[in-house]
């Protein structure tokens, strides 16, 4: 492939297992507005959420039992399979395809560096196994667990998401009939932060940023951006990564606004500690650089600024961006927004909610547990509206299920093309910061999008702050919304009410006797005139 794909390998990955013809015929392939027909069709997803019925998100297994947890119809293709259980290396999975078997785990016999010499789009470690690699299903998929447990009458919890798409016999066809090799090889070189990955430094535009002032970027479009390269120094803190907005506007349409540690998903790491993650989205190379290489489009200008939110925001910054000419800008320009929520007891948290055309991909996560001992708030499930639809159309199994990861993201730090935990702390209080992007998974959608997220059991975890960034592209997008930071409620609810048998607030004390004695003077004076 050509060293321009290699540059905007981000959301190449978009169609890293349909449109290798494509990537080399036109330099828009990979626009939004350009998707393979593959793509288009909605995306569902399998969960053991609506199978294992009562409400719980597991399928259970007892002792030595082998049971069938998930069937998909074909014509279909696979993009994402996750799956854990209470006991891996007791458990096993196996998938099997129009009659072919596949064993995916087996008792955590598999190393996750065996798994990534195979492909960089599929891991297993001790917590969990994901895989990006693409599955044709033409009849049928059958996933299939074992417990190999024994001398215990406790039943082994068995979790498992399945991404698909069900697709016409003829384009399933078409894809099946891609080598997926070379782009496999594509992908190595990329995770071994190959710098052409980012495309041609000299032919970057770059400018200084000053806090408050906006900076046009010098090219006329239409354009593309293959990657924006922000320089803000080891010495910036996550404090001021998140007292400084990114601004960046297209056509005059304000489509970024976010602090920069979300918007990079830098959250709470320390800036001389950023460097070192491969390759995704936001992620520095070892140069300092925080990037955003979602490509982004615009017909005429484009600018960026930096701006405060809050105090000992970032007084100036450098940045490059790679660009490169197009003959027409798509409709479509990428959006980021950023949100900060507080957790309210028994209600879940609306984390995006957009009307339009567009296609969701991907998701900053930072959370602070507050005065949280453990990170039980990660119970939470992610659901998803999609087009008004009164129901989630997609509902996961927890919160680090939907980051890839399991267990209160037992295995910790680490870092992979489509997803990662770039910061987490054990100790009281409990954080971590966390990233998926949604590429050959993205979630079109033609009306509304809408993502919810629960927190603890049932929404039973509040006071909990959950801020990032969501990241879509969208057709004739409007302004973005400006960052507000979320508001402290009081002590387990929302904000000014009282928590069931919680304390209650000195303001209301005060209010209470003012209105006692208001009432007795008015009381006394009218027993007085009344004898008079």
């Amino acid at each position: 492939m050509s060293r321009f794909i290699q540059s905007s390998l981000t959301f190449a990955l978009v169609f890293v297992c349909l449109s290798a013809v494509t990537m080399a015929q036109s330099p828009t392939w990979f626009s939004p507005e350009n998707l393979p027909p593959q793509l288009r069709h909605p995306l569902k997803l399998l969960a053991t959420t609506a199978m294992s019925g009562e409400g719980k998100d597991f399928f259970s297994l007892k002792p030595g039992q082998t049971a069938t947890i998930g069937t998909i119809t074909g014509p279909a293709i696979i993009f994402r399979i996750w799956s854990t259980s209470s006991n891996t290396k007791l458990s096993s999975l196996d998938m099997i395809v129009d009659g072919k078997k596949e064993t995916l785990v087996d008792r955590g016999r598999w190393s996750e560096e065996q798994w990534r010499k195979t492909s960089p789009l599929r891991s297993l470690d001790k917590q969990a196994y994901w895989s990006y690699v693409p599955v044709f299903v033409k009849k049928q998929a059958v996933f299939r667990a074992h417990s190999f447990e024994q001398g215990t009458n406790e039943p082994m919890k068995f979790y498992l998401q399945v991404g698909y798409r069900q697709v016409p016999a003829t384009e399933l066809a078409a894809a099946a009939k891609l080598d997926l090799k070379p782009i496999r090889e594509e992908l190595g070189q990329a995770y071994a932060l190959e710098p052409s990955f980012w495309g041609n430094p000299a032919t970057a535009a770059k400018g200084p940023l000053t806090l408050g002032k906006a900076w046009t970027v010098p090219v006329s479009g239409p354009a593309q951006v293959q990657c924006l390269a922000l320089t803000v120094g080891d010495a910036a803190t996550p404090e001021q990564l998140r007292a400084t907005r990114l601004v960046v506007t297209c056509d005059g349409v304000r489509t970024i606004d976010a602090p920069v540690g979300a918007l990079f998903g830098t959250g709470h790491r320390a800036a001389e500690k950023r460097r070192g993650w491969i390759p995704a989205i936001g992620t520095p190379v070892g140069d300092g650089a925080l990037r955003l290489a979602f490509p982004m489009f615009f017909a005429q200008s484009m600018t960026v600024a930096l701006e405060p939110f809050g105090k000992g925001a970032l007084p100036s910054a450098e940045v490059a961006i790679h660009h490169m000419p197009l003959k027409q800008a798509p409709r479509y320009r990428l959006c980021a927004q950023y949100f900060s929520q507080l957790s309210v007891a028994d209600q879940p948290m609306t984390l995006l909610n957009v009307t339009g055309e567009g296609i969701f991909v991907g998701t900053n996560l930072c959370v602070d547990g507050k005065d949280r001992k453990t990170f039980a708030f990660l119970e939470g499930n992610e659901q998803i509206y999609i087009d008004g639809g009164a129901k989630p159309t997609i509902e996961g199994t927890g919160t680090e299920d939907y980051f890839n990861n399991a267990w209160y993201f037992e295995a910790g730090e680490k870092a992979n093309l489509f997803c990662g935990v770039t910061f987490k702390q054990d100790r009281e209080p409990p954080m971590v910061d966390c990233y998926r992007y949604l590429v050959s998974d993205c979630i079109p959608f033609q009306k509304s999008f809408r993502f919810d997220l629960q927190h603890g059991s049932r929404n039973k975890a509040p006071d909990v702050l959950y801020e990032g960034v969501n990241f879509w592209y969208q057709v004739s997008p409007t302004n973005v919304a400006e960052p507000v930071a979320a508001r402290a409620p009081a002590a387990g609810g929302a904000a000014g009410e009282p928590t069931e048998g919680g304390k209650i607030p000195l303001v209301r004390i005060v209010g209470f006797v003012l209105a006692l004695a208001v009432v007795g003077f008015v009381t006394w004076w009218l027993l007085l005139k009344r004898k008079a």
